[in-house]
């Protein structure tokens, strides 16, 4: 009789584990239009910020990246995870998982005889600035006073809070 129950044990385990081994395959099969980290996708977006719309894909090609690449904000490719194809959402990204803070550390102060002659400076114009190892670096100007202008190199969008609407497009698989 024991042996009896340990067989009827044994076969109810053995049963209960393919059932669930077979639940399993079909999740993984059913999850093929779903986004995983290492992904190729395609994805149409609009960012809003303060109610102004900054950048869209509407008009244009959806944003083409495979995530896990470093392509993207981190925060925007979190929310993509999981998401299935014609899956449509809206998110919000706060500057930690945005662009970040603004770094005061990333202000400039230059004489203004530095600059070109011709050139007029403005709060809010953007120049673009050479750096001594040959790079270029776009930066804003933040003040300007007679002798001296503020230029601000933090990422236009660093500090902001970031609304987007999405859609998944397209899904290919990493392989």
């Amino acid at each position: 009789m024991i042996r009896n129950i340990l067989l009827l044990s044994v076969t109810t385990i053995a049963f209960t584990c393919l059932t669930l081994n077979c639940n399993a395959q079909e999740q993984t099969q059913g999850d093929s239009d779903m986004v995983h980290n290492g992904d190729s996708v395609k994805v149409d977006y609009k960012l809003t910020v303060d109610d102004e719309v900054i950048d869209s894909s509407e008009g244009r090609e959806p944003l083409e990246v495979t995530l896990g690449q470093g392509q993207l904000i981190p925060g925007f490719e979190k929310e993509l995870i999981g998401m299935h194809k014609g899956e449509k959402k809206s998110f919000t990204l706060t500057p930690d998982d945005g662009y970040g803070q603004v770094n005061n550390e990333a202000f400039a102060e230059i004489p203004r005889d530095k600059l070109d002659p011709s050139l007029n400076p403005e709060v809010g114009m953007i120049l673009s600035v050479g750096s001594p190892d040959g790079t270029t670096h776009r930066a804003k100007i933040h003040e300007v006073t007679e002798e001296n202008i503020v230029l601000d190199f933090n990422h236009p969008l660093a500090g902001k809070t970031l609304n987007f609407d999405v859609e998944i497009v397209e899904i290919e698989e990493a392989e």
